[in-house]
């Protein structure tokens, strides 16, 4: 999987799907891109391509992994993210990954990020 694509999964990590392949130093870069109060102008525009990527089919797959997340709307779910330890979100993590591939939705939550992926191509290109 490409970087991208794995950047864009580990954004949606805030949606609810992570994937966290990509290892902790990078994982770590993403957290401090979306939660560091100086990086405020980053976050939004993140978030804002996040936004395109609808969650409410998958929400079930969530459920089972704590913390109250398919009940979460994306603000919530950063908070979340920005505020729980690494140790637990790495749990959710492969209890989201572990879901969405005994459901078979990998393939289709990738194409049903295209989007996200192609708005953050975008806004971070400028």
């Amino acid at each position: 999987m490409d970087f991208t694509n794995v950047v864009v999964l580990q954004i949606l990590l805030v949606a609810g799907f992570g994937f966290v392949q990509a290892g902790n130093e990078k994982f770590e870069k993403l957290r401090s891109m979306m939660c560091d109060k100086e990086n405020v102008d980053i976050a939004e525009k993140m978030m804002n391509c996040v936004k395109l990527f609808d969650i409410e089919e998958y929400r079930d797959m969530l459920a089972p992994c704590g913390n109250g997340l398919q009940d979460m709307g994306l603000d919530e779910m950063l908070e979340t993210w920005c505020s729980t330890p690494m140790e637990e979100l790495e749990k959710m993590d492969e209890c989201i990954t572990n879901n969405v591939r005994e459901a078979n939705k990998e393939d289709e939550i990738i194409e049903k990020t295209a989007p996200v992926q192609e708005c953050l191509a975008e806004a971070f290109s400028e």
